[in-house]
């Protein structure tokens, strides 16, 4: 599965409700358009390789960056720890030390191995990161306008 190159809106259904799912590219040139899809999140999804251990330093800094960015406070984030079926992969445990996820205590957030090549993993972490969405709502972690003016039609979770 080659990286995005710009995004992709997927509509997906979860526990009876449509999502739409924005899949933002992680290019240098896209990063700084990342906040024009902040407003209305419900949650994040941030995939990293996890195989990729020279670019893990880099990886932490923009995962930084969004653990900080006050328009996603408390917003659930899932971190996929992608390209597990590679023998170099790191674990998870591994994952959340190099990338100091215990400091994060703002928010729920889940590292979840997976490999996109033989989707082992994915759905289960998309399912945790809209269950955290969906809880916030119930619990009124999240408002309605966190899930943006879509809420009828559905609420919106977005890859960066």
């Amino acid at each position: 599965m080659p990286p995005t190159h710009g995004y992709n809106i997927v509509r997906v259904s979860y526990a009876a409700r449509p999502c739409e799912l924005i899949d933002v590219g992680g290019s240098d040139e896209l990063r700084r358009y990342w906040s024009l899809y902040f407003e209305g999140l419900a949650g994040v999804v941030f995939v990293i390789d996890s195989a990729d251990k020279r670019r893990l330093e880099q990886t932490g800094v923009e995962l930084n960056r969004l653990l900080h960015e006050p328009k996603l406070a408390r917003v659930p984030t899932l971190i996929l720890a992608n390209k597990q079926d590679k023998l170099d992969a790191l674990r998870s445990q591994k994952v959340v030390d190099a990338l100091n996820l215990g400091a994060v205590r703002d928010r729920e957030w889940h590292v979840h191995e997976c490999s996109a090549l033989d989707r082992r993993g994915v759905d289960e972490g998309f399912a945790w990161v809209l269950a955290q969405a969906t809880r916030g709502l119930k619990a009124g972690q999240v408002t309605r306008s966190q899930w943006g003016e879509a809420w009828g039609r559905g609420a919106r979770a977005r890859a960066v």
